[in-house]
């Protein structure tokens, strides 16, 4: 994948869509940068979004609940623990959290890169091995 773009990720949550630029990483949790609600299981810092070497990264600053990186087009989840953190290398993806019974979602997306082209079934020659 190639990122032709200015290196932007979007984050939407609701219907407020927040740009972030690559040079500045954006916070994400209750009363943060980018707002998840006033729910006090919360933490102020739940998550980060910082761009390192061309790729962006979602960092889970939170202590105890899991993000769940969801990416549609891949059919993939990538859960990031408090702690750790998971490339964001899909140009539209989720990030959710749950606390309880409230879910939270975040949508990024990266305007410019490209989606990785669907792999080519090797071609069948009829012949079979004995």
């Amino acid at each position: 994948m190639a990122a032709e773009g200015d290196g932007t990720i979007h984050v939407t949550v609701g219907d407020v869509t927040h740009v972030v630029r690559p040079d500045r990483p954006a916070v994400f949790g209750r009363g943060a940068e980018i707002d998840l609600g006033n729910d006090r299981r919360l933490h102020r810092s739940q998550g980060r979004l910082d761009r390192h070497g061309g790729t962006w990264w979602l960092s889970n600053t939170g202590r105890s609940a899991p993000l769940h990186l969801v990416d549609e087009s891949l059919g993939s989840i990538t859960v990031v623990p408090p702690g750790c953190q998971a490339p964001v290398c899909s140009p539209a993806c989720l990030v959710w959290l749950r606390h309880g019974e409230t879910h939270f979602e975040l949508q990024l997306t990266q305007p410019g890169v490209l989606v990785p082209p669907e792999p080519t079934p090797a071609p069948v020659s009829g012949a079979t091995t004995r």
